[in-house]
């Protein structure tokens, strides 16, 4: 590989030595080569490290945090020494099909397109053993408005546009944007997305380009009630912005439909992942 790495992958990676492998080895398998691959291990307690370190691919950046810093610091250090002009973020238990990069990329790089912040794909959701539960795509495939987008995520009171791995986003609106906040800890990605479009529209693909796995120990279903409460936060801010233009009525239903929704992630977790 000659030259800057045209895509930048983001591993932020703690206590997932079981899933960490195959998640490595989805970005090694990509279709498309000019990529750095950025891991950093947030001081893991289990063998992550280990598996990590059996990895020797000269794409491949490896590093440790002396200290646990939690994901808001360490996403940051991650999208901190990313140098590509895309940038991917990669969970380490989630992730990337064969042509997700090239396939997103394609999106970004016609010039049509050089207005759009990010492209964004449906995704499998997988249970701990690998087992496809569903196929999710909550957005309408296609060039997305900005606004239109983000209104979208407040009236049906759930992330449309979907967890890091289905996400490929500019560099330059990363920079505009500034780095990620924990502020609402369930929605680390979301916030980020909702500051991504204010710089730009997105695309969404309709074909599933990776996987998001569900466990008993994953974030996701960790902090349970949570969700409820920092998805009311986060459209309250969304009603704040001037460029969405959101009705009072639209913010009034997606307060109800996001404490219907977590009625039935709940419901969901019991009897269709089963965790």
């Amino acid at each position: 590989m000659s030259g800057d790495p045209l895509v930048s992958v983001c591993i932020p990676a703690y206590n997932c030595e079981k899933y960490v492998s195959a998640c490595i080895e989805s970005v090694l398998s990509q279709t498309f080569h000019n990529i750095e691959i950025i891991v950093i291990d947030d001081c893991s307690t289990d063998a992550t490290w280990e598996r990590l370190q059996a990895y020797s691919d000269h794409r491949l950046s490896l590093s440790r945090n002396t200290q646990n810093l939690g994901a808001e610091k360490n996403w940051n250090a991650c999208l901190e020494q990313a140098s590509g002009e895309y940038i991917q973020f990669l969970p380490s238990d989630d992730m990337l099909y064969p042509e997700a990069i090239a396939k997103r990329l394609a999106v970004l790089e016609v010039t049509g397109n050089r207005d759009l912040s990010f492209v964004f794909s449906a995704r499998h959701i997988v249970d701990g053993e690998d087992k496809r539960v569903m196929t999710a795509l909550l957005s309408k495939a296609g060039r997305r408005d900005r606004s239109d987008l983000v209104r979208q995520n407040v009236t049906r009171g759930m992330n449309v546009i979907g967890e890091p791995a289905c996400v490929l986003f500019r560099s330059s609106c990363a920079m505009k944007a500034g780095g990620f906040s924990a502020k609402l800890p369930y929605l680390i990605d979301l916030d980020y997305w909702i500051r991504l479009l204010e710089f730009g529209d997105a695309w969404c693909l309709a074909e599933p380009l990776c996987s998001f796995r569900l466990t008993g120990q994953n974030w996701t279903f960790r902090l349970k009630s949570e969700r409820r409460d920092n998805y009311l936060a986060l459209i309250d801010a969304i009603a704040e912005l001037p460029w969405v233009n959101i009705s009072r009525t639209a913010v009034i239903t997606g307060k109800a439909r996001a404490y219907l929704n977590e009625v039935l992630r709940v419901l969901f977790y019991k009897f269709v992942v089963k965790v």
